[in-house]
């Protein structure tokens, strides 16, 4: 049957035992079944399910959450830049103010590293301000909402491409 796997097939889908497969179905846990005759099948879907909420289980949802980790960090860093480059001319008007206030002059030679510097704080300064706020002023159980949405997604498709990848293998 398309779809529809035997006992020894999907044990060896979910890299079990076919003892371990039966004693879970008589301890009524495991994967969902269907029974035909005195013939048991399983099928895709209650496979995928049943492996993600293993993988929910044993902390699934952290493993992804880490690799989703560095995206958000991109994600941040984008969204930082971009609002910075909304305020280049602010930026460049608290530069030129303050090498006005430490008296330095580009036409100086020896200010140069000095004028460097004080850009490079301020930037700085600037950019983790930005990244604070918009941290702050989303809100983060909106934030916590769409991130465990993506989790459950990219987990999900996850275990759908490892049984199918367990399914080519038969």
């Amino acid at each position: 049957m398309l779809g529809m796997f035997n006992t020894e097939d999907t044990a060896k889908i979910l890299g079990l035992k076919v003892e371990t497969l039966k004693s879970y179905r008589s301890r009524g846990e495991g994967p969902e079944f269907v029974k035909q005759g005195n013939r048991v099948f399983y099928e895709r879907d209650a496979l995928c399910e049943y492996l993600y909420n293993e993988r929910v289980a044993s902390n699934g949802l952290a493993y992804v959450a880490a690799e989703l980790a560095d995206e958000f960090k991109t994600d941040l860093a984008d969204w930082v830049e971009a609002a910075f480059a909304d305020c280049t001319d602010d930026f460049e008007k608290e530069v030129a103010k303050a090498i006005a206030e430490q008296g330095l002059s580009a036409d100086n030679e020896d200010d140069v590293d000095a004028i460097a510097e004080t850009r490079e704080a301020i930037e700085t300064e600037w950019r983790d301000t930005i990244e604070e706020n918009m941290l702050k002023f989303n809100d983060p159980s909106e934030f916590n909402e769409k991130w465990n949405e993506r989790y459950e997604t990219e987990l999900r498709a996850q275990v759908e491409e490892d049984v199918d990848r367990a399914i080519g293998l038969l």
